[in-house]
């Protein structure tokens, strides 16, 4: 399975992501946030918890502060945590994972087209 997603290059021009940066420092924060769209890419629907003991782990994994994952998990709007289930989602990883999501569905059955054409102009399939 594919594991990547699309970075837009307009993403530092995002009002939350700015006000993160400049409360935080810019590569820190930037960072962590990056880390967290990436753990998300490799989880199913793209949420995971963020209970204490699975943060901490994460936050030991990548060497980072704890408090600072949950600072930028809830403080500047950029997650989508639901306190009840004890998970998050990113929005914008849900937004740019659907067009990527379509654009693959579409290069599937483009490929389908092709191999029926091809199957045709041989009369054969391989």
């Amino acid at each position: 399975k594919d594991q990547y997603f699309n970075l837009e290059v307009n993403l530092l021009n995002d009002d939350n992501i700015a006000g993160m940066m400049l409360e935080l420092g810019a590569a820190n924060a930037l960072g962590v946030y990056v880390m967290l769209l990436l753990h998300l890419r490799t989880k199913d629907n793209y949420e995971a918890s963020c209970r204490p003991l699975p943060l901490k782990a994460l936050a030991k994994r990548y060497d980072v502060d704890v408090d600072l994952i949950g600072r930028i998990l809830r403080e500047f709007d950029l997650f989508e945590v639901d306190e009840e289930r004890q998970m998050f989602r990113a929005p914008y990883l849900d937004r740019v994972m659907k067009t990527l999501e379509e654009k693959w569905r579409i290069n599937a059955e483009n490929g389908k087209k092709i191999r029926r054409i091809y199957c045709i102009f041989l009369s054969e399939c391989v």
